[in-house]
């Protein structure tokens, strides 16, 4: 029965990808404060994982995000 009900939420888990704040200013060769002042958007798609509310990126909805923020960038000046 459990296994069903995941089955109908239709998650790829294999491609659902949660980064920590390093691994994402790694993947984007930047610094981690960078990272954590892009976090103050309130827009960045993010996960709290845990008791001590850490947060995680999901990789795909980020790069989205990123790709979309950048077609935009002159209004963000």
């Amino acid at each position: 029965m459990r296994n069903q009900n995941y089955e109908k939420l239709d998650l790829k888990l294999d491609k659902f990808e949660l980064l920590s704040i390093p691994q994402v200013a790694k993947l984007l060769n930047v610094k981690r404060e960078t990272i954590e002042i892009w976090l103050q958007d309130p827009g960045v798609p993010r996960l709290f994982v845990g008791r001590s509310k850490q947060v995680r990126l999901p990789k795909k909805q980020f790069l989205d995000y990123l790709a979309n923020r950048a077609k935009d960038w002159p209004q963000y000046q």
